[in-house]
């Protein structure tokens, strides 16, 4: 039995990428919230009040909490380790069946029938995806025709490629499962040519990472925005190196 529920936060090295398969994301409902109840890891008087919140009011009087009492904050930790290990062990998790863990939610290739794990733990199956593929040690791309997900760059910077890099990598992994290795390896192939000689729109070139910035040659300072007439100013070697490369190893 798997012991990787003690880590709130973990991405499986084993996996570079998979490729049409069966990936279910597990959601813990209201994950603090939710042990709060389980184990009555505040007074009755502060549940009652949290009960009477709407849910992001909730998780926000939970988050100031957390900051003011580290006996709670310690508490809260520990069970949502014990939460994660019960569901582990009640669907007979092995290390090669989980992806990625965060604090609240566990990645697997295998089917979990038994996701409730107390009376109001529920690890909900979320989100299904068919493919994925991970860039570093820190950023996850997840897959299907119908859900998408980035881990490791949060909704905000992420809007920012919506129309660029995550546009392409939605085709990529359309074409990735329905089209003949050859013409996946064509695709990239002509998208990175593109990409090098500048003929894409200067959204293309914003890193894809957490900070989602323009790197500019000999410049030591950043940018949120940058001109289309002066792209041959920015540094492409990022996504070049960190996204396109590995994406055209997955077929090769």
């Amino acid at each position: 039995m798997t012991d990787l529920w003690k880590h709130d936060n973990f991405i499986n090295e084993n996996y570079f990428y998979l490729v049409n398969k069966e990936i279910t994301e597990y959601d813990m409902k209201e994950g603090g919230f939710s042990l709060v109840q389980e184990y009555n890891l505040l007074d009755e008087k502060t549940i009652t009040e949290l009960k009477k919140m709407g849910k992001e009011k909730r998780k926000i009087q939970l988050g100031k909490i957390q900051r003011s009492d580290e006996i709670f904050k310690e508490k809260l930790k520990k069970a949502f380790q014990y939460a994660r290990k019960l569901f582990v062990e009640n669907n007979n998790l092995e290390d090669d069946d989980i992806l990625s863990i965060k604090k609240d939610a566990i990645i697997t290739t295998k089917y979990c029938p038994n996701h409730q794990v107390g009376k109001f733990v529920d690890f909900r199956p979320k989100h299904d995806y068919t493919s994925y593929i991970k860039l570093d040690t820190r950023l996850e791309i997840y897959y299907s025709p119908y859900d998408f997900a980035v881990k490791g760059i949060g909704d905000e910077m992420l809007a920012y490629h919506e129309n660029y890099m995550i546009k392409f990598i939605k085709s990529y992994f359309n074409k990735l499962e329905t089209s003949a290795t050859e013409d996946v390896i064509e695709y990239v192939r002509n998208f990175i040519d593109r990409y090098k000689s500048l003929d894409l729109d200067v959204g293309y070139y914003r890193n894809f990472n957490i900070k989602s910035d323009y790197t500019i040659i000999n410049d030591d300072t950043s940018y949120m925005t940058y001109w289309e007439d002066q792209k041959s100013d920015i540094d492409i070697s990022y996504n070049y190196y960190n996204l396109l490369l590995k994406l055209i190893k997955v077929p090769l």
